[in-house]
């Protein structure tokens, strides 16, 4: 049958980069893998995790998907991102930059959690009541009304639920599929506490996009958390998208699903929450000290033998390289327009990880100077440590599921988390053992936790700085006596 399509379609001005070369097909089930060939063994691997999840998701949405796209870009596109649409098409695309993201987001496989969390995203906004699936027949996926007379139909009304829903379901969903992500993840409570406790979570703030701090971040992590609460002590969660469907006329009436589905209005469960957890909140202590250095974007603290780096910003008007010296504590500040990420400075000159045009048409992984120019001889690396002409890092290129651990031209292997040198070169890991994590010196085993955690700093004698989940949020820890 052919669908009357009267729509301008959405450009995805970031999907690829141009030019971007030959793309093969192959079918997978009632699913289309669309994939650059350099990650054939990649494609088959997404092919097999989404046969796998759509059982278990057919049931939780109630809903099956009669075509979906799975898109896997090439080497090209490093980019830390994701995304999901079901406009024109059922279709979710998924960027090979995962190794930037291993410390922050605490997962211990990229794709499977974008297969998690993107997946989540295709049942939440294809999803169709019966009046919706007879429009989608002639219509198609349309994010615009069809109007018979005056009365507006909508044949995908879950396009209009807030942010913190759909993006707080899918952290909620990559985390109880994978056992790992951000709900783990020590800094994101710690993120939610601090919020909590500072009076910035309203109604208000969480269901609109705004522009203060944390600049829709929020979403995610309180949304996942409210999720999670909801699952505990309401049930399963995700069959309130096929309940939302059946808003064809009105996809705005928030309360009546909630009402329908959990018996009680959104407003009541939202404040539920948060009531449930303001004790904690409350009880949340930041450490305090003299103010260094702020910024409103989140990067990781960068050292080498003799400083400390920290990156500052604004994100309007500046951003900024502080530099302490370990011995004497002065700071020397490098004003540039340096992106976020983690600082380092050295013979090269300053800079930050990030991704960018290294080149025309071509996005990588590496460190940017102030001015966002490519210091080109890390191009495609995630850059986690540099010890005099040392440098530790991970191959973006070959880093799509799990962080491929480089030292120079020495492959070191798969890891949990970013690295460090120590002193004579040594270098220190995290490697997942069976359901933990654990430190190593080289080969030598240190200690372990069944938590995600991330080395912050190696002290001269060998002590290791660590950041791990508390009780309330997230703590620097030492492990003493490391060398």
């Amino acid at each position: 049958m052919k669908k009357i399509v009267y729509l301008l379609l959405p450009i995805f001005l970031y999907a690829v980069v141009p030019n971007d070369g030959e793309y093969l097909v192959a079918k997978s089930g009632n699913s289309t893998i669309i994939y650059a060939e350099e990650y054939t063994k990649e494609a088959e691997r997404a092919a097999a995790l989404w046969l796998a999840l759509s059982p278990i998701y057919n049931g939780e949405f109630s809903y099956t998907h009669k075509h979906p796209y799975i898109m896997l870009t090439s080497s090209r596109n490093q980019v830390a991102n994701a995304w999901a649409t079901s406009v024109p098409l059922t279709m979710m695309q998924m960027y090979p930059d995962g190794a930037s993201m291993i410390s922050s987001m605490g997962y211990k496989d990229w794709m499977e959690t974008l297969i998690a969390h993107e997946g989540t995203h295709l049942y939440q906004l294809a999803n169709k009541s019966e009046v919706s699936e007879y429009l989608d027949q002639f219509f198609g996926a349309n994010a615009a009304p069809i109007l018979v007379s005056i009365v507006p139909f909508w044949t995908l009304p879950n396009l209009f639920l807030p942010d913190m829903i759909l993006e707080g379901n899918a952290v909620y969903n990559e985390s109880k599929i994978t056992g790992e992500g951000r709900l783990y993840g020590g800094q994101h409570k710690a993120l939610f506490m601090v919020l909590l406790k500072a009076g910035m979570l309203d109604d208000v703030r969480l269901l609109n996009n705004h522009i203060w701090f944390p600049h829709g971040t929020e979403k995610y992590i309180v949304g996942g958390f409210f999720q999670e609460w909801l699952a505990k002590n309401y049930g399963e969660v995700n069959g309130l998208f096929a309940e939302n469907s059946r808003r064809y006329i009105n996809p705005l009436l928030l309360n009546r699903t909630h009402y329908n589905y959990f018996g009680r209005d959104f407003y009541s469960l939202l404040d539920q929450f948060l009531s449930s957890y303001r004790p904690q909140a409350e009880a949340f202590n930041l450490q305090t000290g003299s103010l260094v250095a702020k910024s409103v974007s989140f990067a990781p603290l960068g050292s080498n033998s003799d400083q400390l780096l920290i990156y500052e910003s604004d994100a309007k008007t500046y951003s900024a390289i502080v530099a302490i010296d370990r011995k004497t504590l002065k700071q020397t500040r490098i004003d540039g327009f340096f992106y976020s990420g983690k600082p380092f400075c050295g013979n090269f000159g300053c800079g930050t990880v990030t991704s960018g045009y290294s080149k025309t048409a071509v996005i990588q992984t590496g460190l940017y100077d102030k001015n966002v120019n490519p210091i080109k001889q890390f191009n495609g690396k995630v850059v986690n440590d540099i010890s005099g002409e040392n440098v530790l890092y991970f191959d973006t290129k070959a880093s799509f599921s799990t962080p491929k651990l480089y030292s120079n031209d020495r492959f070191i292997g798969e890891v949990a988390s970013t690295a460090l040198y120590g002193a004579n070169g040594s270098i220190y890991t995290i490697r997942f053992n069976d359901h933990t994590r654990t430190a190593y010196k080289d080969e030598t085993a240190l200690f372990s936790l069944d938590c995600e955690f991330a080395l912050a700093d190696i002290l001269p004698n060998g002590d290791i700085l660590f950041t791990a989940p508390s009780a309330l949020g997230n703590g620097l820890f030492l492990f003493q006596n490391g060398a």
